[in-house]
């Protein structure tokens, strides 16, 4: 043999052996690490053996006392070589579990069970078998058995939350990384985390689903709560972690999650408050709002000026004005959805003013002071009261004759003026009242006025607004009257429109006035705006045709004076002239030569 191939068969053989060793030290390395994490795994016990041997200083020790070398038969099969670390074979029984040991050291549910076993022994000291015997074996038991249940998926929710879902709270990387560790595959572990998290959404939102429920019953609402309903029936069910939902019920759960505690407790408040609800529901159903405004200024006007009352006819309106989206507008609500949108506007109102639960458990207490309140005033004052705001905000005053303008006869005042309202907000169904009922109601209202306390400035605000407006347009049905009677032909097809409403951005033009001639009319519209509205405006048209009048009576006394037959006719007399006289011959009445007799004798037809 030639020393080429002598050398390069002693290098190949040193090579193998350089890797069979490293292997070995590989081994021993591993074997080392997991007896240290099991050591450490038991602090208080008798593994001093083993820790000596781990304390070791392994960097001038012969490789053959840790690991049996590897024989020469063995070393050419390089890939299958299995090296026996011997350097804790004292230890067999702890050798013995290494290889699931390595398996399940990193669980956190492991270390939880191993943590609960040693707490339930309460003893320390224990020796190497014991700590096999009575701590590894029930714990590992315990832990295949949840992996065995895992992997067929028949876990109950209420037990994996238990026993390692809370160990994961808004961390699904980690939930993850702990299932696998069962020897689950990757997509196995994230649909078992997604499961989890829809089982975790509909628990909490169980209590949520059922409180909107129990509104649905004790208020008899109709249309589609079946989402809710499903998801109540969870209180009593307990379900396996492959189970499938349907999307519904997971998106209704995300809204009803996102429910705060103090959203929750407004809604419990509301339930509890029923009677209250059911009284305001039915002594309030004409108008909502607006009749809650009206029953407030009434109960300040009976609370005096006791702070007490004061302050309970205060808590009424900050309650119910806060929960008014689940009182008036609660039976039109259908189905769910809308319920829960009802409820969202009073969070609204919730954010603030946070006492608004208090408020309406407290206005629930009061429920029979509330009551009586209602019985004193009856309803004359309340209705009274509504009409003069709805005047306010929508009324329409009209001044003139409809049909045909004057003709020369006396004007009676619910022939001048008219209001119109609206019934209903929102609708086009109108009301038409005559002068002598609108007087009326300024009668009523005075009345009402009269009851003032220095507390109920928002009635007076309404009262007074209604006051000054009805006034004025009295005033114009006055002059325009006058005129018309005293022969000024150019008010006999005068019409005047005055517009109320409170706010002038809904409603800029707040008066239209219209002149007609027998071809021609002429409309003037007047616009109110942030500085001039419709209570300024019209005392100015007033001063407008008083001056008019004045100067019409002025104009005719002087044709008196100028023409001493007109002083024969009184004006009514004057009026019925210059109507007929226009007329072509034989279509004149004959009244019209028994007045011009008094200025020439015999006056007839034809002569």
């Amino acid at each position: 043999m030639k020393f080429c191939d002598i050398f390069a068969c002693f290098h190949e053989n040193m090579l193998l052996h350089f890797k069979l060793r490293r292997k070995e030290l590989l081994a021993f390395k591993q074997q080392a690490g997991l007896m240290k994490e099991f050591v450490n795994m038991c602090p208080q016990d008798d593994v001093k053996e083993i820790k000596d041997i781990l304390d070791m200083d392994f960097i001038n020790e012969q490789l053959c006392k840790l690991c049996k070398q590897g024989v020469r038969e063995n070393k050419k099969e390089n890939g299958e070589y299995i090296p026996e670390v011997i350097a804790f074979s004292k230890f067999q029984p702890v050798l013995n579990i290494l290889g699931q040991f390595s398996e399940c050291k990193n669980s956190y549910l492991f270390k939880k069970y191993w943590e609960q076993r040693r707490m339930y022994l309460n003893t320390s000291g224990l020796s190497m078998d014991n700590i096999i015997t009575n701590v590894w074996n029930p714990v590992i038991e315990t832990w295949l058995s949840f992996r065995e249940k895992l992997r067929f998926g028949k876990h109950l929710f209420c037990n994996f939350t238990n026993e390692i879902g809370y160990m994961f709270e808004n961390d699904d990387e980690g939930l993850r990384r702990e299932i696998m560790l069962f020897g689950i595959d990757n997509t196995t572990a994230w649909n078992i985390v997604e499961c989890y998290k829809h089982l975790k959404k509909i628990q909490s939102s169980i209590f949520n689903a059922s409180l909107l429920l129990e509104i649905k019953n004790e208020f008899s609402l109709p249309g589609d709560f079946s989402t809710i309903e499903e998801i109540s029936k969870f209180a009593t069910l307990d379900f396996e972690l492959k189970k499938h939902f349907d999307e519904n019920i997971v998106k209704s759960c995300t809204d009803l999650i996102e429910l705060t505690t103090k959203e929750t407790e407004c809604l419990n408040v509301f339930v509890h408050s029923k009677p209250l609800i059911k009284w305001l529901q039915e002594s309030m159903s004409t108008a909502g709002q607006k009749e809650l405004k009206v029953f407030t200024d009434l109960a300040m006007m009976s609370a005096g000026d006791e702070p007490i009352n004061i302050w309970k006819v205060q808590c009424l309106h900050s309650a119910v004005m806060g929960y008014s989206p689940l009182i008036f507008e609660l039976q039109n609500c259908n189905g769910y959805m809308q319920l829960l949108n009802r409820c969202k506007s009073v969070f609204k109102e919730l954010k603030i003013n946070p006492v608004l639960p208090k408020q309406m458990i407290d206005t629930n207490a009061q429920l029979e002071w509330l009551k009586e309140i209602k019985k004193a005033h009856g309803s004359v004052e309340v209705t009274s009261l509504m009409l003069a705001q709805a005047i306010n905000s929508d009324g329409m005053y009209m001044i003139g004759i409809a049909d045909g303008g004057y003709q020369g006869k006396d004007i009676m005042g619910n022939d001048a003026l008219s209001l119109i309202v609206p019934e209903k907000d929102g609708e086009q169904q109108l009301r038409s009242y005559t002068l002598s009922e609108v007087q009326d109601l300024h009668s009523r209202l005075m009345l009402v006025s009269g009851k003032n306390t220095a507390a109920t400035v928002d009635k007076e605000v309404d009262v007074e607004m209604f006051t000054l407006i009805f006034d004025s347009v009295s005033r114009v049905g006055n002059v325009y009257q006058k005129l018309c009677e005293s022969g000024c032909v150019l008010f006999y097809n005068f019409k005047a429109e005055f517009m109320c409403n409170t706010t002038w951005s809904s409603r800029p033009v707040c008066v239209k006035i219209e002149f007609s001639d027998r071809n021609d009319t002429l409309i003037l519209k007047g616009r109110q705006s942030e500085k001039e509205s419709l209570k300024e405006i019209i005392p100015e048209i007033v001063k407008y045709m008083e001056n008019c009048l004045q100067e019409w009576l002025q104009y005719i006394k002087s044709k008196r004076a100028e023409y001493i037959y007109l002083n024969y006719f009184t004006i009514e007399q004057l009026i019925i002239l210059q109507r007929e006289l226009v007329k072509i011959e034989g279509t004149m009445s004959n009244y019209v030569y028994l007045l011009l007799s008094a200025v020439r004798k015999a006056c007839a037809p034809g002569k």
